[in-house]
C-alpha cells in the first residue's frame, strides 16, 4: 500500500481529524500507520456529522492532486459543493444510508453512533411500522416490560 505524502500542515489536519473522530466515536487510530491513516480517512469522507465532515475537508483540500487522486482510487468518497469529486449517488452508495426514504414526519437522530428516530418530538422504535395494526395487550393492569436501547460507548456495545 502506497503511503500518501503529508506536509506540516496536512499532520496538523489530519491529528484535528483524528480528534473529532474520536470525539465522536470513541476510537483511536494510530496516525503513524498507513493503514490506520487510511481508515481514520475513509471512515471521515463517509462521515455525516458536520464537524467530521468540516475537519476532513479541510484536511483533503490540503492535499496534493497526486494525493487526492490516490485516496479518490482507494475508495475515500469525497464531495466538496464547489468541486465535486464523486457524485452524490456514488457517495451515498459508498456511505451508510441517509434516511431519505422515511415516512412524512420522522426524523433520524445520530448521536455517537446510537441510531433514534423522533416523529412529533416522541422517539419511535421503528418509523416503518404500521401504526394501526399494533396489538393490544390483553390486560390494561400488567406493566409492560421496559427495554433500553443499546448504547454505544468508546467503541463498545454496552447492553443494560
Amino acid at each position: 500500500m502506497a503511503t500518501i505524502t503529508l506536509s506540516t500542515v496536512n499532520i496538523i489536519s489530519l491529528t484535528k481529524l483524528e480528534n473529532s473522530v474520536r470525539n465522536e466515536y470513541g476510537q483511536r487510530y494510530n496516525l503513524s500507520d498507513p493503514v490506520s491513516q487510511f481508515n481514520l480517512i475513509k471512515l471521515a469522507g463517509e462521515s455525516s456529522n458536520k464537524l467530521i465532515k468540516a475537519a476532513f475537508l479541510r484536511f483533503f483540500d490540503g492535499l496534493s492532486n497526486a494525493d487526492r487522486d490516490q485516496l479518490i482510487y482507494r475508495g475515500v468518497a469525497y464531495t466538496h459543493q464547489e468541486n465535486a469529486l464523486v457524485n452524490k449517488k456514488q457517495a451515498s452508495s459508498a456511505a451508510q444510508p441517509d434516511g431519505t426514504d422515511l415516512p412524512s414526519g420522522v426524523k433520524k437522530i445520530v448521536y455517537r453512533g446510537t441510531v433514534t428516530y423522533k416523529k412529533d418530538g416522541v422517539t419511535i422504535r421503528n418509523p416503518y411500522a404500521d401504526t394501526s395494526a399494533q396489538k393490544t395487550t390483553g390486560s390494561s393492569t400488567e406493566p409492560q416490560k421496559k427495554t433500553r436501547p443499546t448504547r454505544i460507548y468508546r467503541g463498545n456495545v454496552i447492553e443494560d
